[in-house]
């Protein structure tokens, strides 16, 4: 079972980002997990499971190919940050 926050982290962008398993956003978001830079249905923050699937299924119609590429990671106890790059998949 994943612990640490940044195992959690980099497992939501592999499981929910690239493989698209919504399923995994109930088991690797918290309640009061917040996500920076998204808007949720409250606001500009998505908060718990269910803001975040709001927005994961928004941005999966725009772009169901999409691929996550972590460039940086940085944790702190219970706080982590991650800068990524976003991109569709070359059309065919």
């Amino acid at each position: 079972m994943l612990q640490d926050p940044e195992s959690v982290l980099r497992a939501r962008y592999e499981l929910v980002g690239n493989q698209g398993c919504e399923d995994a956003i109930d088991k690797l978001l918290a309640e009061e997990g917040m996500t920076h830079g998204l808007r949720g249905a409250e606001g500009n923050t998505a908060r718990g499971p269910a803001s975040f699937k709001h927005i994961f299924q928004t941005f999966r119609t725009a772009f169901p190919d999409l691929r996550i590429t972590l460039d940086d990671v940085i944790s702190l106890r219970d706080i982590c940050v991650v800068r990524c790059t976003i991109m569709q998949a070359q059309l065919q």
